[in-house]
């Protein structure tokens, strides 16, 4: 988790399967990101969106320990 809080702090994470698929400062460029990547097919299903470090956390992203 200290890596992504040091990369990421108090940005917006959309984290879905354990990957992160969408950063952004800004909450509606992260839902337009979510919504082109379903709309292209690149993910299905509903993403967990939240801050780094308030409400994302390692269980969210295990491949930031790999």
């Amino acid at each position: 988790m200290a890596q992504l809080r040091e990369k990421y702090e108090s940005k917006l994470v959309a984290v879905l399967d354990g990957a992160i698929i969408a950063i952004d400062d800004d909450l509606e460029e992260v839902a337009r990101i979510i919504e082109r990547k379903k709309r292209t097919g690149e993910i299905k299903g509903t993403p967990y969106t939240g801050r780094v470090g308030d409400d994302i956390a390692a269980v969210h992203v295990p491949s930031v320990y790999v």
